[in-house]
């Protein structure tokens, strides 16, 4: 689902009034300042492209310093060679009316990203701390693309995603090693992320809804815990890990190696997420859709949740997949 693997790269655009953190959509304003050596606003990972899509009237202010791929400033010298299709925003195009200003790279900065109506997205990076978008010397982003990792947080309208990264803290979507975490906050939650060493990050608190997702080693982070429902996601190597807080939702994700992680994502919906190496999950939650998640190599996964709409996987021609 975010879990990019090489040459895959997988849009996520949230239901109406949700909010990509990292999707600057139209009106947006993108400013990401490079710090030295820094890795790329999305991290650009061998064969990763950091989506930064400058949609007619949206400003995507990269500064491409030495050794960072930056695309976004389509300019001399410059490739940006992921041209989404119209109205398609890859993974840092703020959904419509999103503002996502990234302040100046400093110490003790602070990055506010995508500040969507009453969305409060503070993302503190302190020294050696993973910053979201601002990446500190040698500091991988929250959204942290760690080996053909890819991690996306999507604040829905209403959601405070407070991401305090303190010192040696892991950050939020928290990356360990083969690890995969996609947080997305549906209404009226609160996701407030407090990553102090040991501390248990409380993700998604929807109506009767736990998620607490223990970051550390070796743990296993419990999403949706939907009454009476344990949703214990195992993310064991090579693992990726979707959670999808949709009312009534049973989401029960058991990541074992060659497990086929089956999420219910909505009354009647059987949405099956085979995570296994060269597979693309794309989690369609509309009533009575049959989500089909195995996307083949070379294969974009195109997921637009939009009322009525049936997402397109295959993207057809002169379509721009999120690569």
């Amino acid at each position: 689902m975010i879990n990019q693997y090489p040459y895959v790269k997988a849009v996520i655009n949230q239901y109406p009034y949700v909010k990509a953190v990292i999707i600057q959509y139209l009106h947006v304003k993108a400013v990401i300042n490079k710090y030295p050596y820094v890795k790329a606003v999305i991290n650009q990972y061998p064969y990763v492209k950091a989506v930064i899509i400058q949609y007619p009237y949206v400003k995507a202010v990269i500064n491409q310093y030495p050794y960072v791929k930056a695309v976004i400033n389509q300019t001399s010298h410059v490739k940006a060679a992921i041209n989404q299709y119209p109205y398609v925003k890859s993974v840092i195009i703020q959904y419509l009316y999103v503002k996502a200003s990234c302040d100046k790279p400093i110490s003790h900065v602070k990055a506010v990203i995508n500040q969507y109506p009453y969305v409060k997205a503070v993302i503190n990076q302190y020294p050696y701390v993973k910053a979201v978008i601002n990446q500190y010397p040698y500091v991988k982003a929250v959204i942290n693309q760690y080996p053909y990792v890819k991690a996306v947080i999507n604040q829905y309208p209403y959601v405070t995603a407070v991401i305090n990264q303190y010192p040696y803290v892991k950050a939020v979507i928290n990356q360990y090693p083969y690890v995969k975490a996609v947080i997305t906050q549906y209404p009226y939650v609160k996701a407030v992320i407090k990553q102090y060493p040991y501390v248990k990050a409380v993700i998604n608190q929807y109506p009767y809804v736990k998620a607490v997702i223990n970051q550390y080693p070796y743990v296993k982070a419990v999403i949706n815990q939907y009454p009476y429902v344990k949703a214990a996601i195992n993310q064991y190597p090579n693992v990726k890990a979707v959670i999808k807080q949709y009312p009534y939702v049973k989401a029960v994700i058991n990541k074992y190696l060659y497990v086929k992680a089956v999420i219910n994502q909505y009354p009647y919906v059987k949405v099956v997420i085979n995570q296994y190496p060269y597979v693309k999950a794309v989690i369609y939650q509309y009533p009575y859709v049959k989500a089909v998640i195995n996307q083949y190599p070379y294969v974009k996964s195109v997921i637009i949740q939009y009322p009525y709409v049936k997402a397109v996987i295959n993207q057809y021609p002169y379509v721009k997949a999120s690569d």
